[in-house]
């Protein structure tokens, strides 16, 4: 009777080892490893803050002015309205008045040409095409700005029908830039705080050159948008009787 008592008791272990005690370790394992994963995000977290305050000690160094000008050459996001009217304010100034504005954002890209999600860029492209009449020295005077101007354009492609008069009939097509949305941007979630990585990894090739303010490429760049004025509000209601509103 001991015997089979001691072999019953025996079978017993033998299975709560395999049903019981084998899952449990292996949990426990796993809790270790993640307990590691997890001490790597602490490690970077503490890595993307002591990359910040760096960061943003250079940053508050920089004038209010440059970071102003600067938010004109790569904007946040593209203003359409606002980007035809500075356009149409800096042909303007060569006597010139464009026409027929076409925007599209995120120009085609190469069909052929693989982008791997790494290496995207942290800037969009916008394709915005227009045409206006003109005579050749006009026409010279704009491009010229164009080129002066502190908003970065791209002349992509120029046409031009000749008549019998000095004026040409151009057609225009520029690329113009501004930054991508943050949530456009790709990320690491690869494991436990992959996102945190990546973004610790992004931080750490970021760098705040001020040489670029002594440039004098970047100096003789002109600020041609145009200044809309602010005009007194009206009446709420345009329609009602005078005198009730």
């Amino acid at each position: 009777m001991s015997k089979l008592t001691g072999f019953i008791f025996i079978v017993i272990s033998i299975g709560l080892y395999y049903t019981f005690t084998v899952s449990q370790r292996e949990r426990v394992r796993q809790l270790s490893v993640e307990a590691d994963e997890y001490g790597s995000v602490l490690d970077d977290i503490s890595r993307i803050v002591e990359t910040r305050d760096a960061l943003l000690a250079v940053y508050e160094t920089i004038p209010k002015a440059e970071i102003e000008k600067l938010s004109r050459v790569l904007p946040e996001d593209l203003d359409t309205v606002r980007f035809a009217l500075d356009l149409d304010h800096l042909a303007a100034q060569s006597g010139i008045a464009v026409k027929d504005i076409q925007v599209e954002t995120g120009a085609p890209k190469d069909s052929a040409l693989i982008v791997l999600p790494r290496a995207e860029l942290p800037y969009q492209r916008t394709s915005v095409s227009f045409s206006f009449v003109s005579d050749y020295q006009s026409f010279r005077r704009f491009l010229s700005g164009l080129e002066r101007n502190l908003r970065i354009m791209d002349v992509k492609s120029l046409s031009f029908n000749s008549g019998t008069s000095d004026l040409y009939e151009h057609r225009i097509t520029v690329d113009t830039y501004s930054l991508r949305p943050r949530d456009d941007m790709p990320v690491s979630t690869a494991g436990v705080g992959g996102d945190l990585l990546g973004l610790s990894l992004e931080l750490s090739k970021a760098a705040l050159n001020q040489d670029l303010f002594k440039n004098r490429s970047y100096l003789s760049l002109k600020d041609s948008s145009a200044v809309i004025p602010v005009e007194p509000l009206g009446r709420l209601n345009p329609f009602s009787t005078i005198g009730r509103d």
